[in-house]
């Protein structure tokens, strides 16, 4: 039985409520001791790369006119293999990750990186196992072996 959360809240909801949380507990616990330029730099670099990996996925799944909603996996009208889903499966949810971890960065908040892991394990166990799930069921072996050649992650 699929569990009531699975495919259920959009993933940029999912990360904006983690990313008010790294802010809302920034100071609590221990904050990573960075200056303003180290945090400056690094979680800012990892923010932007964090958007160029999404636009990069984003614009890859344009190139092959399927969808790019994560709510309704069933609805993917081909497996995209080619580009940065030749190197992950998850790039949008990679990014996310990135982005999370820059903003805790930025915020000092060694906090932050628990609730970046809390995130990870949140989308994985409820949006990405029932896409996998979902499209095993519409591809068939095509997915199965996309999924052996290719890691969910890095």
């Amino acid at each position: 039985m699929m569990s009531k959360l699975e495919n259920k809240i959009p993933p940029p909801i999912v990360m904006a409520i983690f990313g008010l949380l790294i802010w809302l507990c920034r100071d609590f616990w221990v904050q990573l001791p960075l200056g303003n330029g180290v945090r400056y730099l690094f979680g800012g670099a990892l923010m932007v790369a964090a958007l160029v990996l999404d636009i990069i996925a984003f614009l890859e799944f344009r190139k092959f006119k399927t969808t790019v909603n994560p709510i309704n996996p069933d609805k993917a009208s081909l497996i995209v293999a080619s580009g940065i889903f030749s190197k992950t499966r998850n790039p949008m949810y990679l990014g996310m990750i990135l982005l999370l971890s820059g903003w805790a960065i930025l915020n000092t908040s060694l906090f932050g990186f628990l609730l970046v892991i809390s995130f990870w394990a949140f989308i994985t166990r409820f949006q990405i196992i029932p896409e996998e799930r979902a499209l095993t069921g519409k591809f068939g072996e095509e997915y199965r072996d996309y999924l052996a050649k290719v890691r969910r992650w890095l």
